[in-house]
């Protein structure tokens, strides 16, 4: 893997197309640095971040969630990785981004009905927390899931045979 060396790296790229296990790492550090960019952006400050253990777990999990996806896809066996990563995550995304946003509406209105009065803005926010949590795991494994149910049906199916002449 390389951290600065564009040059060593265009000649490698040159010689040979990447692999999917060259390129793993490059989506593991890219998307933990995505993610921990927006929390920056978020203008907290870093003690409260390293406090935040669902923060760091979120992190965590979109490392390991990648991995599991790339293991879902067979790991070194597999092929078309990026291929299957991009484009199922993008539809899933596209589905999991509503789903997320009813879920946290249904927390919302609850916290602010009549009998929930006493639920305080830090309880909400750990709830919310929670519901992160879970959201991000749940992701990944339907993204590993996908990605698993295209790679076990591709790798088992046979090339079309041509017409003979």
């Amino acid at each position: 893997m390389y951290f600065w060396r564009i040059a060593k790296l265009k000649q490698q790229m040159i010689a040979q197309p990447l692999s999917d296990r060259e390129v793993l790492p490059y989506i593991i550090l890219a998307s933990i640095f995505a993610k921990t960019y927006y929390w920056y952006l978020q203008d907290r400050p870093i003690a409260y971040f390293l406090e935040n253990y669902l923060s760091v777990f979120s992190i965590l999990a979109t490392g390991f969630g990648i991995y599991y996806i790339y293991l879902s896809n067979h790991g070194t066996n597999g092929r078309f990785f990026l291929q299957r990563y991009f484009v199922i995550e993008w539809v899933l995304a596209i589905r999991w981004t509503i789903g997320v946003a009813i879920g946290l509406t249904i927390i919302w209105l609850i916290s602010y009905a009549d009998h929930f009065q006493h639920i305080t803005p830090a309880l909400f926010y750990q709830i919310n927390c929670i519901y992160d949590a879970i959201a991000i795991l749940a992701y990944y494994w339907l993204l590993g899931r996908h990605v698993h149910d295209v790679a076990l049906r591709t790798s088992a199916a046979q090339p079309p045979e041509l017409p003979t002449v």
